[in-house]
């Protein structure tokens, strides 16, 4: 279940000021939002519980293959589950030789 949050200051009538939105307009079992940090070093800001690597990027639209990801510096296996909590950035690669 992946969910995308516009990354904006919006408001609900509670006036909750939130980046990315209200906590109080998720569902239960999320508490926190993703953040992707892109090869362009844009951001997209996902609401997801946890979830492969490579359906996480396929759900984006990003090419597992053309890309490696990092989380805390640290390379993340394609298969390794992520976590809604979690700062992953990619890396674009290039094959070839």
């Amino acid at each position: 279940m992946l969910q995308y949050i516009k990354p904006s200051l919006t408001r609900d009538s509670g006036d909750c000021v939130l980046r990315a939105g209200c906590l109080r307009n998720r569902p239960s079992h999320i508490l926190y939002s993703m953040r992707l940090i892109l090869p362009d070093r844009s951001e997209r800001v996902i609401a997801t519980g946890p979830v492969p690597l490579d359906q996480l990027l396929l759900a984006e639209g990003i090419n597992p293959l053309g890309v490696i990801a990092t989380r805390d510096g640290a390379l993340i296996p394609e298969d390794a589950p992520v976590r809604s909590d979690d700062v992953i950035r990619l890396i674009r690669i290039a094959h070839g030789g």
